[in-house]
């Protein structure tokens, strides 16, 4: 099994700008934000089950709880990163700079750590779920 840290991480970011978007629109539109909790954890479940989805077309069973967990770790790990690039990036923003600096950087560091955890657990489920699915689906076609 196979994870593509590629289209992975472009499903990621693409998520993720699209949900920004969203909750641009939704503040300027409808008065009301999109909620954190939501951003946080549909970028990973989209490009989990993406990912995970193109896995299953490939194997013909459910790889080993394992194998899921140790591509759900990369796959995190790549989260991290993207994420790291991101607050970077965005921390010359004007204000989000000064909003960041007042966020105790232990704390900061254990908002990250929970996170984290919250998507290798994404990670796994969702990947799982999408092998699961086509598996589903490919012996429906069969028969």
């Amino acid at each position: 099994m196979q994870l593509n840290f590629v289209r992975y991480g472009l499903t990621y970011i693409l998520a993720v700008a699209g949900l920004t978007l969203v909750s641009i629109l939704m503040i300027r539109y409808l008065g009301i934000d999109f909620p954190s909790g939501a951003a946080s954890v549909i970028p990973p479940m989209a490009a989990a089950l993406l990912e995970g989805q193109r896995i299953g077309r490939s194997v013909t069973e459910m790889p080993a709880n394992g194998v899921l967990w140790q591509a759900a770790g990369k796959a995190t790990a790549l989260v991290a990163v993207l994420n790291l690039v991101l607050l970077y990036a965005v921390s010359f923003l004007p204000g989000i700079g000064a909003v960041l600096a007042q966020i105790p950087p232990g704390l900061l560091t254990l908002i990250a750590a929970v996170l984290l955890v919250v998507v290798l657990w994404i990670n796994w489920w969702f990947l799982r779920l999408g092998i699961k699915n086509e598996l589903k689906a490919a012996k429906g076609r069969k028969g």
